[in-house]
């Protein structure tokens, strides 16, 4: 999973690994919500924040 081998990755940060499964768990789902948008994060950075100023501008 991406998100575990990314986290894996980081170093000292606040959350370790171990807690991904529980936060994932723990998400809201967004099927119902206006106004939002989702983010492939396998994308390069400089796209996201392409895709972000675009629908920040719509």
């Amino acid at each position: 999973m991406l998100l575990a081998q990314r986290l894996a990755q980081r170093r000292n940060h606040f959350m370790p690994a171990a807690m991904l499964q529980s936060q994932l768990l723990t998400m809201q789902s967004c099927d119902n919500e206006a106004d939002i948008t989702i983010l492939d994060i396998t994308v390069p950075a400089a796209q996201l924040v392409e895709q972000i100023k675009q629908f920040l501008a719509a």
